[in-house]
């Protein structure tokens, strides 16, 4: 299984897909480049998936989450608003767990406007 489109395409159904145990997890990816936006290329795809590993490496993707952990942040974020996260909230939301292994904490102010995440500060790199 393999699902291609933007960053804030896959995010928007990510809560909705299924999971099936029996499967490997995919895994979310994002294309490599100086922003990281909603316009973003990205994939869902299985590691061992071949044709899509090879594609990752090839046009240079970026390990972002598990589709699982996606989920999870999604959900909580859902859980401590009361509703989905728009496009913009997701891809902070995701991305920031990515990095800080933690949760957009509920203190913090939610994102607001065109949402766009400095690659080189989520690659820890400043």
């Amino acid at each position: 299984m393999e699902i291609l489109g933007t960053l804030g395409e896959i995010l928007s159904q990510a809560i909705d897909l299924p999971d099936d145990p029996r499967a490997e997890p995919l895994q979310l990816f994002v294309q490599d480049c100086e922003f990281i936006t909603i316009a973003t290329p990205a994939m869902l795809c299985r590691e061992s998936g071949g044709t899509s590993a090879a594609r990752c490496q090839y046009d240079r993707y970026r390990y972002v989450l598990m589709l699982g952990q996606v989920k999870e942040v999604l959900f909580s974020w859902q859980m401590r608003t009361g509703r989905r996260p728009t496009s913009s909230e997701a891809c902070q939301a995701v991305l920031h767990f990515s990095e800080n292994d933690q949760h957009w904490l509920a203190e913090l102010p939610l994102p607001r406007g065109d949402f766009s995440w400095r690659v080189h500060h989520w690659r820890g790199e400043g």
